[in-house]
């Protein structure tokens, strides 16, 4: 077991401690080691728990972004052959619902638009 010393603790601290010690029915050593333990501190000792990082600087926020930015693998494929085909398909079935392929611009869909270019 490793002993530790507290230097420069104040006096009405020191007393506290002692009080709530005694009152709960502990010695000064496991009122210490109690709150200790309570407060985490051997679990951080042990590394399952690692004390709070510091706040990282804005350059710091920005070398991590590009890091796992330069990570990355995967290409997002372009949407554009989706939209041409599920276009297509419309029309096809619009053709076939009705009869006529729908209006290619926006002129022939609205009379409103006729003049507008």
């Amino acid at each position: 077991m490793a002993s530790m010393t507290i230097r420069n603790l104040d006096a009405e601290t020191a007393a506290a401690v002692k009080r709530h010690a005694a009152a709960g029915g502990r010695t000064l050593a496991e009122e210490l080691r109690f709150l200790a333990g309570s407060a985490g501190i051997a679990e951080a000792a042990s590394g399952d728990n690692p004390p709070p990082e510091r706040e990282l600087t804005g350059m710091e926020k920005l070398a991590l972004v590009r890091e796992v930015r330069a990570k990355q693998t995967k290409v997002w494929p372009s949407c554009a052959p989706l939209i041409r085909r599920v276009r297509k398909e419309l029309a096809a079935h619009a053709e076939a619902k009705v009869g006529a392929a729908p209006p290619k611009n926006a002129a022939a869909r609205n009379p409103r638009a006729q003049g507008r270019k």
